[in-house]
């Protein structure tokens, strides 16, 4: 057979030996969508053979099953903070993003914490999903009244604590999350978005590309009422949205803490502001 193709036209040949070459390319790489991106199907037949064995070579030598710097059984960790998401991800890509983002905080331990031991520990209601604070109180917290919080929380307003994500650590049930986009109504892990338990649906917190919103409600203070003090809102935000008034003395922000004007604090009969 062999022979015979040898003697066949050199094109014919050359072709051949070309869709054998693919063929080995896509089934030991599994990257079909990266080889169809980075070199569509109509070039194939327009771009030089020498060329083209170069660029397949060069594909094949850095496909993460040859690269000899990868291991597919143990991910390499992702520099930098999580600020990776699927939002303008090709979908090939998208599980990709998923497990990367296990390599990082708060999936992951930061390692300024490896010899530290945890303030806190919070838990959903079923405790399926469990992490640890390693900060002694929240950079801020806030009550927030947005639409979005009351619906998603079925609350009149949502308490949210803000950490760094290096000051979080999730020790049980990674795999029982489930993550909501509002502005995309969307389940991808788009951030920032809501963190939620799958198993008994309870809000575990809100990821920002480098902040977490903490809700205070989970985590355990145990009788220490002075750390729970410490996790107390600094003012009200949103409160121009609110479904109920709120007499405590704390700043009321029309919108974001310091960037919008203050409501004067009052009790309305009618639901609405003058």
């Amino acid at each position: 057979m062999t022979a015979l193709l040898r003697h066949a036209s050199p094109h014919i040949y050359s072709m051949l030996i070309l869709a054998i070459q693919l063929y080995i390319f896509r089934f030991r790489t599994m990257h079909s969508c990266l080889f169809l991106r980075t070199f569509p199907v109509s070039r194939i037949f327009t771009v030089p053979i020498i060329q083209r064995s170069q660029f397949f070579a060069k594909q094949f030598h850095n496909s993460p099953i040859m690269s000899s710097d990868s291991n597919p059984s143990s991910p390499k960790p992702h520099p930098g903070h999580n600020d990776n998401d699927t939002s303008c991800v090709a979908a090939c890509d998208k599980q990709k993003v998923h497990d990367n983002r296990m390599d990082r905080p708060p999936y992951s331990l930061s390692d300024k914490n490896k010899d530290s031991k945890a303030l806190y520990t919070g838990t959903c209601f079923c405790e399926k999903v469990k992490y640890e604070i390693f900060r002694d109180k929240p950079l801020d917290a806030k009550f927030c009244h947005c639409p979005t919080c009351q619906k998603l929380h079925g609350a009149p307003f949502q308490w949210a604590a803000i950490f760094h994500k290096t000051d979080v650590h999730f020790t049980q049930g990674e795999d029982q999350l489930i993550y909501f986009h509002p502005g995309e109504k969307s389940q991808e892990y788009i951030l920032p978005c809501k963190i939620s338990c799958k198993f008994c649906r309870t809000p575990i917190m809100d990821e920002g590309r480098n902040m977490l919103l903490l809700y205070p409600t989970l985590i355990d203070f145990g009788k220490d009422n002075k750390k729970k003090r410490d996790f107390y809102p600094s003012c009200h935000i949103f409160y121009s949205r609110r479904c109920v008034d709120v007499v405590d003395g704390l700043p009321k922000f029309a919108k974001h803490k310091d960037e919008s004007e203050t409501i004067p604090e009052t009790l309305r009969e009618d639901g609405h502001d003058d």
